[in-house]
């Protein structure tokens, strides 16, 4: 690895960011095509992640909801609020939340339920990207929006062949 690309890995801004640099700026180190496919996807995703807005922790969220930790995570459990697997913790993305940061955005547990048994980023990815059902907005910018209805029709056609 070259002196410029050791820099620049090790000026990531955490030691996932700098772990994931390395493999990007080191393709020979990731072994098959596939993983290199998986390793872009989650830096893809990583990244929508701080475009929008970063996230929380469980006491994070905790706090700016109102409730124990421990509600944070029956809320997850149910599938009324994205925690999303890192490591041995979850993020809460900050967009979920309402403008002032106290209050779920209205919908966000229906369209979350009517994903089904997806994976949370795969559902993060679904929330935060446009959407062809809703004329290329996402459905999280709908939900804060106001326009519950939208969004659960663009959730019911993901991943069916109706959304093509």
């Amino acid at each position: 690895m070259s002196r410029e690309d050791r820099v620049t890995a090790l000026s990531a801004p955490d030691d996932f960011w700098t772990l994931l640099t390395t493999l990007t700026l080191s393709p020979a180190q990731v072994s098959s095509p596939e993983k290199r496919v998986r390793l872009r996807g989650a830096i893809r995703a990583r990244q929508l992640l701080e475009e929008r807005g970063g996230c929380l922790t469980a006491q994070e969220i905790a706090q700016s909801l109102g409730i124990s930790r421990q509600g944070v995570n029956q809320r997850r459990l149910a599938g009324t609020l994205l925690g999303l697997p890192d490591g041995r913790r979850f993020l809460y993305p900050r967009c979920q939340l309402n403008a002032g940061g106290t209050a779920i955005l209205p919908g966000l547990a229906q369209t979350l339920n009517t994903l089904g048994d997806v994976d949370p980023w795969t559902k993060f990815v679904f929330l935060v990207s446009g959407q062809d059902a809703l004329d290329g907005v996402a459905p999280i910018d709908a939900l804060t929006g106001g326009s519950v209805e939208p969004a659960l029709r663009a959730a019911r056609l993901h991943g069916t062949q109706d959304a093509v």
